[in-house]
């Protein structure tokens, strides 16, 4: 156990974990250039199954052709992000509105690359910590 490499285990994953990031990042850039925008209404929240206390947003919207699209949010949270009646930002694709609609927040759309750079340059940093500490 003397020779295991944890500061290149920590180094290569946090590499990963920012390589990971900028390419959902890169896919979240390319989402919102080709999307819509829409404005709409929230009209539920509804609970995480299993789970009463964390919260998603259900939300209504017209597209550019007047159709209307009822989605429910992936993002839940506690206490809830949104109330009921509030009025959000929508993007949406004109290909697929209900599939790819997404309320227009930045942690909706840029949430989970931020926090793989976060994670990555965290396990970068204790890489190198222990490149220093345990040189032989």
């Amino acid at each position: 156990m003397k020779n295991f490499p944890i500061k290149q285990i920590f180094l290569v994953a946090g590499i990963l974990f920012v390589a990971v990031g900028l390419y959902l990042d890169h896919l979240a850039k390319e989402f919102i250039k080709n999307s819509l925008r829409a404005k709409g209404e929230v009209i539920e929240l509804k609970a995480r199954p299993g789970d009463s206390w964390s919260k998603a947003p259900v939300v209504k919207f017209n597209t550019e052709n007047d159709r209307e699209i009822v989605f429910q949010s992936n993002n839940y949270s506690r206490p809830p992000a949104f109330e009921v009646g509030e009025k959000v930002g929508v993007l949406y694709t004109p290909d697929d509105p209900k599939a790819s609609a997404r309320v227009d927040t930045f942690f909706s759309t840029r949430g989970v690359p931020m926090i793989l750079y976060i994670l990555g340059v965290f396990f970068i940093i204790l890489g190198v910590i222990f490149m220093f500490v345990f040189r032989k």
